[in-house]
C-alpha cells in the first residue's frame, strides 16, 4: 500500500462505509420527485398505468396521452405519462446531491458526500430503482480541509484522487446535471461542532463547500459576519477582490482588521455597509494622513478606483490630490452638502462643474476662496444661475437683432393675433404655461435663425399663452396649445391658414433661415 492509499484510508475513516437509508430515501423522495412516470398500456381497449414510484398498476379513469401529466391513483405521485410502446433510448434521469454528516471519527468535524443519482428507464421500467454513486468526499476540520474526487467517467472510476483545492462539483463535473444540496443535513451535521458558530447560513454560495472550507481555515469569518462585514467574507468566497484588507490569520479582532477597539466600535456604529473597497480606502487614508472616518471612506471609495479616479486626477491640475480630497471630505461633513451630494462621486462632479462655470464667468480659480468655496452646493447654485443669465443675455441679443425682420410677419384676424417671441424668458414662460418644451429645446435655434417661433394670442387676453407656432419658409412645422387643448381647434386652424396665406405664401415673404427643413421634434 503506497502513501496515497494510506492517506485515503485515514481520510475514509471519517465517512460511513455504506450509503445510509436516510440519504437513499432523501434522494428518491425529495430530490428525484420529478423522475416519476406513469407508463400506459391497453388491454382489450382498456388503458392501464404503471407507476414507477409505487410500482403498482391501475386502470386509468381517463384517456391519458404521451407526455401528459397525471396523478397516480395508488400513491398520489404526480407523474409524467409515457406510452409504454414508444422508444425509451434517452429516458435516463440524472442528478447530483450533496449531503452533510458528522464525522465518524472526529466529533468536532463535519463531512459531506456528493452523490451522482440515476434512474434508468431504458430497459425494464418495472424494475427501475434510484442508484447512488459517491463521486466527491469532503472533510472539514478546524484548521484543515480535504477533498477527494472520483473520476467516474474514466477507466479509473473506482478510484478517488485528492484535489489540491476544495471545489464544488455542482459547477464542475456535474454542472450539466440538476444539482441539489440538502440544507437540513447541514443544520444537523454542524450541531455540537465549532461549525455551528460559523454563520454559514448567511451565505448562499452554491452547495456551501467553499463556505466551510473558509470557516475551517479562518474562524474569524464568524466575527466578521456578526459585525456586518458579510460583503468582505463574500469577496473572499470569490465575489470580488478583497484588496488585502483582512489579516485572515489574525487571532484577535484588532489584528484581523488592523484597527483599534475604538475604531472597530466606530465602524460598527456607523451604519455604513462595509465593503473591501471601503476598508481599503479607510486604511489608505491613514497612511496618507487623511484619516477618514468609515463614513467618509465609504463616500470616497469610488474616487479611488476606475473611471472616477481618472476624473479626480484630471482635476489635480487645479490643486494637489491630497488637498482636493481633504476639501471634498470637509464638504461631505456638512449636512446640507451631504444631503444634496450623498456620495463622493456626486460631490466631485458638482465641484468639477462649479470650476467650469467659474472659468466661463472669468472668475480667478487661483484664489483659494473661489477654488474651494465654503459651501460647494450654495456656490454651485450661484454660478449656475450666473451662467444661465449670461447665456440668456447672449440669446436675447440675437433674438432682438431678429425682431425687425420678424415684425413683418405679425398678423391679426378676428379674435386672434400672432407675433414673434420677444426673448428667451418669454419662451420659457410660454413652455411652462402650455407644458411643452419650446423654452428649452428651441430657444437657441430660434435665436440663431434656424427656425421661427411665433406666439398666438387671443385679442381679449393678449398676455396669456394660448398657442405656439413654428414655421420655416412657407411651411408651418407645428402649432401646439396647452395640455388640455394640445391640437388646434377649428377656429385656430382657420386663423393659421389665413396667416399662412397672407404672410408665408410667396418667395418674397420668406424669412431666410439657416435650414428650411422641419426639425422633426414636437414642441
Amino acid at each position: 500500500m503506497d502513501k496515497r492509499d494510506i492517506e485515503f484510508e485515514a481520510f475514509s475513516a471519517h465517512f460511513p462505509k455504506t450509503i445510509s437509508a436516510e440519504v437513499a430515501d432523501y434522494a428518491t423522495n425529495a430530490v428525484l420527485t420529478w423522475s416519476r412516470y406513469l407508463f400506459t398500456r391497453r388491454v382489450n381497449g382498456i388503458q392501464f398505468g404503471f407507476c414507477t414510484h409505487c410500482k403498482k398498476e391501475h386502470m386509468t379513469n381517463e384517456n391519458l396521452k404521451h407526455n401528459d401529466v397525471a396523478e397516480c391513483e395508488k400513491c398520489g405521485s404526480v407523474c409524467e405519462v409515457k406510452a409504454s410502446g414508444r422508444g425509451r433510448k434517452k429516458l435516463f434521469d440524472e442528478a447530483y446531491l450533496l449531503y452533510y454528516m458528522k464525522s465518524e471519527s472526529n466529533p468536532n468535524a463535519i463531512i459531506a458526500q456528493g452523490y451522482y443519482l440515476t434512474r434508468d428507464y431504458r430497459e425494464d421500467y418495472h424494475k427501475t430503482e434510484t442508484k447512488l454513486k459517491v463521486i466527491a468526499m469532503y472533510l472539514f476540520e478546524t484548521g484543515h480541509t480535504k477533498m477527494y474526487r472520483r473520476e467516474y467517467w474514466t477507466k479509473t472510476e473506482n478510484k478517488f484522487f485528492e484535489r489540491k483545492n476544495i471545489c464544488s462539483e455542482a459547477v464542475n463535473s456535474m454542472q450539466c446535471k440538476r444539482c441539489y444540496h440538502a440544507i437540513h443535513s447541514i443544520e444537523k451535521a454542524v450541531k455540537g461542532t465549532p461549525f455551528q458558530y460559523s454563520m454559514w447560513e448567511k451565505y448562499q454560495h452554491q452547495d456551501y463547500v467553499k463556505v466551510f472550507d473558509l470557516a475551517s481555515k479562518y474562524p474569524c469569518i464568524e466575527f466578521l459576519t456578526k459585525i456586518g462585514l458579510q460583503k468582505v467574507v463574500e469577496a473572499k468566497l470569490g465575489a470580488g477582490p478583497t484588496h488585502g484588507v483582512i489579516n485572515w490569520n489574525g487571532k484577535t479582532p484588532e489584528k484581523v482588521l488592523r484597527m483599534t477597539k475604538q475604531e472597530i466600535k466606530n465602524m460598527v456604529s456607523s451604519g455604513v455597509p462595509i465593503t473591501p473597497e471601503t476598508l481599503n480606502v479607510y486604511h489608505q487614508s491613514k497612511k496618507q494622513e487623511l484619516n477618514y472616518t468609515i463614513a467618509e471612506a465609504h463616500a470616497m471609495k469610488d474616487l479611488e478606483n476606475g473611471y472616477y479616479r481618472r476624473e479626480l486626477e484630471e482635476m489635480s491640475v487645479l490643486s494637489s490630490m491630497d488637498i482636493i480630497k481633504r476639501y471634498l471630505v470637509k464638504q461631505f461633513g456638512k449636512e446640507e452638502v451631504r444631503t444634496i451630494y450623498p456620495t463622493g462621486v456626486k460631490l466631485l462632479l458638482a465641484w468639477r462643474d462649479y470650476t467650469k462655470e467659474c472659468k466661463e464667468l472669468g472668475m480667478d480659480l487661483n484664489k483659494e476662496h473661489i477654488l474651494f468655496p465654503n459651501n460647494i452646493y450654495r456656490s454651485h447654485q450661484k454660478t449656475m444661475k450666473k451662467v444661465e443669465t449670461k447665456a440668456s443675455e447672449a440669446l436675447n441679443n440675437l433674438i432682438t437683432a431678429r425682431l425687425k425682420e420678424l415684425d413683418d410677419f405679425c398678423f391679426e384676424e378676428g379674435d386672434y393675433f400672432i407675433r414673434p417671441a420677444l426673448s428667451s424668458h418669454e419662451l420659457f414662460e410660454e413652455g411652462s404655461a402650455l407644458e411643452h418644451c419650446v423654452g428649452g429645446r428651441y430657444t437657441e435655434s430660434y435665436a440663431k435663425g434656424e427656425t421661427n417661433i411665433f406666439l398666438i394670442r387671443r385679442t381679449f387676453e393678449p398676455k396669456k399663452p394660448f398657442y405656439t407656432l413654428e414655421f420655416k419658409g412657407e411651411q408651418v412645422i407645428q402649432c401646439q396649445g396647452g395640455k388640455t387643448n394640445r391640437a388646434m381647434t377649428e377656429e385656430v386652424e382657420s386663423f393659421v391658414s389665413s396667416f399662412k396665406s397672407e404672410k408665408l405664401t410667396g418667395k418674397s415673404n420668406k424669412i431666410k433661415t439657416k435650414s428650411n427643413q422641419p426639425q422633426g421634434v414636437a414642441i
